[in-house]
């Protein structure tokens, strides 16, 4: 038999009501803020008025929350989920701790609960806190999960290629190299990004989105794709996506072959995307409007910042 519930104490930095299992993205939301913080508790099944409104409990309702939390939160996270009874309806106690390693990421962005909202963290606050809880910085953590078996042999012999190093270095030389070396715990995120035969399966919002709008709002798509593999793949398919997107022009100079003129010089193309590549960004939208201009935006940190 469930536990009586005790009167559900007020919202604050350490407690947010919820009023049903349709808020599950708010939830996983709510838990990374409280982990970068200082822990605290949602109770599932409260109406905005702070009356019990009470929440259908299914079977396997609380392996499927505690499931969309961990695959949902970077670094995963553990609640403790505990169902209590009032006299007319059952209510969820979801109970995250504070976490060691700081911030904690929801949905591919960094978040923090300061009084009772959830707020994104910039970059540079993202960026603190994770040098100041761990002494490295996201590129350099270990990745859960990936193995020898889910490197790409052909991504590392393309980039040995790429650099002129010898097709016969060993994978360790080379990721020693590069200063991602592999540890106890396995290889690092940076490793990931760079060799991993899909490193989407691990690290979910490492895509880069590229879009062309008509006009000057996004709203009216002319163009989209969406990409995923390794990061210097992703590096050339925008590059292509962006030359497919701009008009050529012909120059006539008299010589027996004509001159193609693309609308923007192709260093123009490839000296700002390299840039962009140099940093990963989580989500990143490529975007390229009607009007021929050019913006880049990303929703979420930097997440691998070495030159490749």
């Amino acid at each position: 038999m469930s536990p009586k519930a005790a009167p559900t104490p007020p919202e604050s930095e350490r407690v947010e009501w919820k009023q049903s299992l349709g808020e599950w993205k708010e939830i996983v939301e709510t838990c990374a803020a409280f982990a970068t913080a200082k822990g605290g508790t949602i109770y599932l099944g409260v109406a905005p008025d702070g009356s019990p409104s009470g929440v259908q409990i299914g079977k396997g309702t609380l392996e499927d929350l505690a499931n969309k939390i961990k695959l949902n939160t970077d670094p995963p996270q553990y609640p403790a989920i505990e169902m209590t009874e009032t006299e007319t309806s059952k209510l969820l106690a979801i109970r995250i701790e504070e976490s060691p390693i700081k911030p904690v990421w929801a949905f591919g962005r960094p978040v923090k609960r300061v009084g009772r909202t959830n707020q994104f963290l910039k970059r540079d606050e993202a960026h603190r806190l994770m040098a100041m809880t761990t002494g490295r910085t996201w590129d350099a953590l270990s990745c859960e999960g990936f193995t020898e078996k889910d490197i790409d042999r052909k991504a590392v012999r393309d980039y040995l290629r790429r650099t002129g190093m010898k097709l016969s270095t060993p994978l360790n030389d080379l990721l020693k190299n590069l200063g991602m070396p592999q540890t106890s715990s396995g290889f690092c995120n940076a490793a990931v990004l760079l060799f991993g035969k899909r490193p989407q399966s691990f690290l979910i919002e490492t895509e880069v989105k590229c879009g062309r709008f008509e006009g000057t709002d996004s709203v009216n798509f002319l163009d989209e794709r969406t990409l995923e593999g390794n990061v210097l793949s992703q590096l050339e398919e925008t590059l292509a996506f962006v030359r497919r997107n701009i008009r050529q022009g012909i120059r006539i100079t008299g010589r027996p072959e004509r001159e193609i003129v693309p609308e923007y010089p192709d260093e123009a193309v490839r000296g700002p995307s390299r840039m962009r590549f140099a940093t990963v960004i989580m989500q990143e939208w490529v975007q390229f409007r009607s009007g021929f201009s050019t913006t880049v935006w990303k929703s979420g940190t930097p997440a691998f910042c070495r030159q490749i």
